[in-house]
């Protein structure tokens, strides 16, 4: 779906809404209107640079993926984030990397990209580029020292990151 008819969309379940009344209307109407939420906050964030870095279509192919996950799959991606930030939390600051506990949140981020990013879509190039923008862009940055509580998390992600896909 294209970013321009992304409001549209998000009218069109406020226009369901108005009609049929919140309480009223189904979990499966409720939780599209959730993913759509998602999907246009991220938009709304992150879309300029990330639109830039990989191109449209990719953009378009991921958010598409993201709309079609069923409510455990969006609980499993959810989860999966969660951990990300816990496991990062200990490991901010060092330079060590060669650690299973660096090497599993590395598997952890990989995992969440494959599971977000379009089928065929990863690559250790993608992932290390994706990682540049953690700490080359601060709302990035910011994402991962609030999850963690910790300044420079997203340095060490990054550091972690490069590590693994060189």
């Amino acid at each position: 779906m294209a970013k321009r008819d992304q409001p549209s969309l998000l009218l069109q379940t406020l226009d369901q809404t108005l009609e049929k009344g919140v309480e009223t209307l189904t979990d499966d109407e409720k939780f599209a209107a959730f993913k759509n939420r998602a999907i246009n906050d991220n938009e709304q964030t992150f879309g300029k640079e990330v639109r830039e870095q990989y191109g449209e279509d990719i953009v378009n192919a991921s958010n598409e993926k993201f709309r079609k996950m069923s409510q455990a799959q969006v609980a499993q991606l959810t989860a999966l984030q969660q951990k990300i930030l816990d496991e990062l939390k200990p490991l901010v600051g060092t330079t060590d990397f060669n650690t299973p506990e660096a090497k599993h949140l590395f598997k952890l981020h990989k995992q969440f990209l494959q599971l977000t990013w379009p089928s065929k879509q990863y690559s250790p190039k993608a992932h290390r580029s994706l990682a540049a923008l953690y700490v080359s862009d601060p709302r990035f940055s910011k994402y991962y020292e609030d999850g963690t509580g910790k300044n420079g998390a997203a340095e060490t992600l990054n550091a972690i990151i490069r590590h693994y896909t060189r």
